[in-house]
This record gives C-alpha cells, structure tokens and sequence, in this order.
C-alpha cells in the first residue's frame, strides 16, 4: 500500500488523521511511541538520524500481534537529517505488504521532494490558510547585500523555522496563481528557483547543527 504524508495543522491534527485512515482502512495498531521525538534535549543524530530510521524498519518488517494490518506514524519528519531522510526513501517507496508508513510534517515542502512523490499527500486544512503565509511586501524582491545581512539579523532573533516555512508557503501559492495565468515565464521560473533555494536552505536549517543566522544570511545574499 502507498506511504501516506500527512501535513498541515497542528500536531495533533495530523496524529487525529493518522488515526482515522486507519479506522478508514480497518488498520488493527497504530504505532507511534517509539518514533515520536524526545521531550527532553538530546543529540540530534540520535534523534533524528539513521538510528531512528533503523528502528523504524525493524518494527515495520515484524509483522503485527494482532491482527494482519498495522500503521507506523513518524513525528516531525521535517526534523529528520537529510541522510535519515534519503535512507527512508526505499521504506517509503516498498513497505512490506503488512505494514503502511504514514509521516508527518507541518509543511510538505519541508521535506526532500523524493519523499513527497513516494507518498500520498494529504494536506489537511490549515496548511494553505492565510494565516500560514507571510505578506509579500514582508519579504523585498530586490534588495543589497547590506539589507539581506540585516534582514538575516532580524529573521534569526525571532523564530526563523516559522519565518521560512510561512514564506514557502507564500512562494507555493504565487507559484501556483503565476503557473496558471501562464503570462509570465521569467517570474514562473524566478519563482521556482527560489522556492527552491529556500527549501534546501530550510532543510539544512533544521537537519543540522549550523547556526540559523549563517543559514539565512546564505539563502538571503544569494538571492540579492
């Protein structure tokens, strides 16, 4: 059966989603403690790194106690390396016929669009509300190195994992609105290689230990 992305919503939301698929397709045990990330601190290769993609395999080879069907959640897939994330692409693409991998993220494009076309997507509500995006005067088309540095500065003292994932949103949907009036090529692909660039930047961000200030000022420089 198809691996399944849940995204949108709150994490709950996406948990209460993961539940009902599997009332939908009569799933007897749906597996989620041992693949939720630590409350506490801890190393972030530990975590969320191939060791957690090792336990993820043995549980989804092991054939369920009950019954013939079983689902395993994984938290926060955002959160998870890049190198944990490539090695979970044969899970994802091959599960074994008794087991259905289902992961969450708060944002799809927050995770290596190999995973994305491996899964079926279900984007629940909230992912596209205007609450999720940022205004576009937030965010300068056109603006100097000395301006991204202090835009980087800004963005890094707040929360920078919620500034970047509210502007790939906003990115998708011009995106999106560009694409379909189809007038405007120069800024369908000007658009396009930066949302790119935003969600490789994103994804280092939050796979690795660089500091986010280093990150955006990147991301930002590059784009200027």
């Amino acid at each position: 059966m198809q691996s399944v992305l849940i995204t949108g919503g709150s994490a709950d939301a996406r948990e209460k989603k993961a539940e009902e698929i599997c009332d939908e397709l009569h799933v007897e045990r749906l597996e989620t403690s041992i693949f939720r990330p630590p409350e506490e601190k801890t190393d972030t290769e530990e975590a969320f790194g191939i060791a957690l993609i090792r336990r993820i395999k043995q549980r989804a080879y092991l054939r369920p106690s009950l019954g013939t069907t079983q689902a395993i959640l994984i938290f926060e897939a955002d959160q998870l390396t890049l190198t944990a994330q490539h090695a979970l692409l044969k899970l994802l693409e091959e599960p074994p016929d008794h087991t259905i991998i289902m992961v969450a993220a708060g944002n799809k494009y927050s995770v290596l669009a190999t995973i994305r076309s491996r899964c079926k997507i279900i984007s629940l509500q909230e992912i596209s509300a205007n609450s999720d995006a940022i205004e576009e005067n937030e965010f300068p088309s056109d603006f100097s190195i000395k301006q991204a540095l202090l835009l980087s500065e800004k963005i890094a003292k707040s929360n920078p994992k919620v500034w970047m994932t509210k502007y790939i949103a906003t990115l998708h949907t011009l995106f999106v609105r560009q694409a379909t009036h189809a007038n405007d090529l120069s800024g369908i692909f000007h658009t396009k290689k930066l949302l790119s660039k935003l969600q490789d930047a994103y994804i280092l961000l939050t796979t690795s230990n660089t500091n986010s200030r280093l990150v955006l000022e990147h991301f930002l420089s590059d784009i200027s």
